[in-house]
C-alpha cells in the first residue's frame, strides 16, 4: 500500500495537526464516558489483569484491551495524563492514514482530497473526541482500516479492522460484524476464503463472551444496577427520545450542512454511477446505519451523539467522490468548515441536555472543575458531604490519575445526608435539581460551564461566602 505524493502531503499534514492536539491537551483530563476507562484501567493498574474483566460495577460487558493497553502504558511510561494522551497517537495516526489512502482510492480530484481531510479534522465531534482518551477514536481507525481490506479484498486489513473494532466495544463489535458482512455480501462468490475469514473474524469475538460468561454468570445483559437500566426494553416515551436523539446526531454541533451536502451527493449518483470502491463504502455506511439505529431504538440506553462518527466519516467519502456533480460545492463547503467551528460555541439552554463529550466546550468545565477541587481543599470541605451528578461527583483519581475522594452521588442519598451540593449545567441528570433556594457559597467558572457550591439547606458563615 503507498500512499502517491499528494496523500503524503495530506497525511503529514494531518499527523501534524494531531500531534499538535495532543500536546496542547497533555493535561486535559478524563472526561464523561472516558472515566470509565480511566477507572477500569487504573483498577488492573492496582490489582493486576486477573482475569481481564472489570468489576462489576464497571462491567457492562464489554472487552477491556483499550484499559490493559493503557495500564501497559501507565506501567511503562508513568501513570500520567500526558502518556495516556500520547498513548492515543498511534490511532489517530492510523485514522488519517487510512481515510486518506481510502480518498486515494476513490477519487483522484485534488481538491475533493483536501476537503475530505479537512473535514475529518474540524469534524465537532471527532475533533473533541481526539482531546480525550477515547476509543471511539480506535473504532474510527479500525473501521477505515477494515473498509480498506472491503474495497482492496485483503483479508489481513479486513481482520485487523474488524478485530480492533471489536477490541473496545460491544458496539464495536456490531460495527466489525456489519463491515465482515458487507464484504461477504459484495465478495460472495469466493466462497472457501470468506469460511476461513468468517471463522478468523468471529472466533475471538464469540469466545469474549463465552469467557465472560464463564466468569460471571451473564453476557451482554448486565445484572449491575450502575447499567441495567440502559439494557431495558424502550417503552413508547423511549422510542420517541431515541428518534430524538438519533436525529440529532446528524444536525447537532454543526452536522446539519453537512448531512445536507451528503444528500446531495445522493442526488448526483444518476447522473454519475458510482465507482466499485463507493459503491462498497456506502453500501456498509448504509448497512451500520440500519443495524446501530435499529438496536439503539429498542433499547433505553442513552443515545450519544459520538456513535455516529464512524456513519458520518462515511458520508464524507460519498461527498467527495462525487464532488465535481454537487452544485455550489464550494459555497456548501464553506458553510459546513464554518458551522463545524460553530459546533464547539453551541449550549443549549439548561432544560435540555446537551452532548459535552462532543463540544470543546467542555475544556471550560475542566478548568471550573479544577478550581472547584482546589477550593474545597483549601478550605478543608470533604468530598463526601458533597452531593452531585456525574461528571462532576467523580474523583480526581478517576479523572486527573491523582487522588482524593469522589463526591456522593446525589440521587442515591437522602437530602438529609450531606451539607453541600455542587451544581453544574454539565451534569445533564441534575437539570431540574431544586438549587435556586439554598445559599451558595462559592461560583466556579461562568455560564453553562460553571459549577456553583451551595451549603444545603442552612447557611452557615464559610470563609469566601459569595
Amino acid at each position: 500500500m503507498r500512499l502517491d505524493p499528494l496523500s503524503q502531503k495530506l497525511f503529514a499534514a494531518g499527523a501534524g495537526f494531531y500531534l499538535a492536539v495532543i500536546l496542547l491537551c497533555l493535561n486535559v483530563p478524563f472526561f464523561w464516558d472516558t472515566i470509565l476507562t480511566s477507572s477500569v484501567a487504573q483498577w488492573f493498574y492496582d490489582n493486576g489483569i486477573q482475569n481481564a474483566i472489570a468489576p462489576l460495577k464497571w462491567d457492562a460487558g464489554h472487552p477491556t484491551l483499550f484499559q490493559i493497553y493503557l495500564m501497559f502504558c501507565w506501567k511503562i511510561f508513568g501513570k500520567t495524563l500526558a502518556v495516556s494522551h500520547i498513548a492515543m497517537l498511534p490511532f489517530l495516526w492510523l485514522m488519517v492514514f487510512a481515510f486518506v489512502y481510502i480518498c486515494q482510492k476513490i477519487t483522484t480530484f485534488s481538491i475533493a482530497r483536501i476537503v475530505g481531510l479537512l473535514f475529518l479534522l474540524l469534524h465537532p465531534y471527532i475533533l473533541t473526541q481526539s482531546t480525550m482518551m477515547s476509543y471511539d477514536i480506535i473504532q474510527i481507525a479500525f473501521f477505515l482500516t477494515a473498509i480498506i481490506g472491503i474495497i482492496e479484498k485483503r483479508n489481513f486489513w479486513l481482520l485487523m479492522g474488524i478485530w480492533g473494532l471489536s477490541a473496545c466495544s460491544i458496539r464495536g463489535q456490531m460495527i466489525g460484524i456489519v463491515c465482515l458482512g458487507s464484504y461477504l455480501i459484495t465478495d460472495f462468490r469466493n466462497w472457501r476464503n470468506n469460511i476461513i475469514l468468517l471463522t478468523a473474524a468471529c472466533i475471538p469475538l464469540l469466545l469474549w463472551h463465552f469467557y465472560h460468561y464463564d466468569q460471571t454468570g451473564w453476557m451482554i445483559s448486565t445484572p449491575s444496577d450502575s447499567w441495567k437500566t440502559h439494557r431495558d426494553v424502550a417503552s413508547i416515551q423511549q422510542l420517541l427520545s431515541n428518534v430524538i436523539g438519533i436525529t440529532r446526531g446528524f444536525v447537532d454541533y454543526g452536522l446539519l450542512p453537512l448531512s445536507i451536502l451528503f444528500l446531495c451527493a445522493v442526488t448526483t449518483i444518476r447522473a454519475k454511477p458510482l465507482s466499485g470502491n463507493i459503491r462498497k463504502i456506502l453500501f456498509t455506511t448504509t448497512l451500520i446505519f440500519i443495524v446501530l439505529n435499529t438496536s439503539m431504538l429498542l433499547f433505553s440506553n442513552p443515545i450519544g451523539h459520538r456513535y455516529f462518527m464512524i456513519i458520518h466519516v462515511g458520508m464524507i467519502f460519498l461527498i467527495i467522490s462525487q464532488w465535481k456533480q454537487i452544485a455550489f460545492s464550494k459555497f456548501w463547503v464553506a458553510i459546513t468548515l464554518a458551522a463545524f467551528i460553530s459546533g464547539h460555541f453551541w449550549l443549549y439552554p439548561i432544560q435540555l441536555s446537551n452532548g459535552w463529550d462532543v463540544t470543546l466546550q467542555y475544556l471550560s468545565y475542566e478548568k471550573s472543575r479544577k478550581d472547584f477541587f482546589r477550593y474545597i481543599s483549601e478550605y478543608d470541605i470533604p468530598p463526601g458531604e458533597i452531593a452531585s451528578a456525574f461528571p462532576l461527583f467523580c474523583s480526581q483519581q478517576q479523572t486527573d490519575l491523582t487522588s482524593g475522594e469522589r463526591l456522593k452521588d446525589i440521587s442515591e442519598f437522602s437530602i438529609r445526608d450531606y451539607s453541600y451540593i455542587a451544581y453544574s449545567p454539565v451534569c445533564n441528570d441534575m437539570r431540574d435539581y431544586p438549587v435556586e433556594n439554598q445559599p451558595v457559597i462559592k461560583i466556579f467558572g461562568k455560564r453553562k460551564t460553571k459549577i456553583v457550591l451551595y451549603k444545603n439547606q442552612v447557611l452557615t458563615v464559610f470563609p469566601g461566602t459569595e
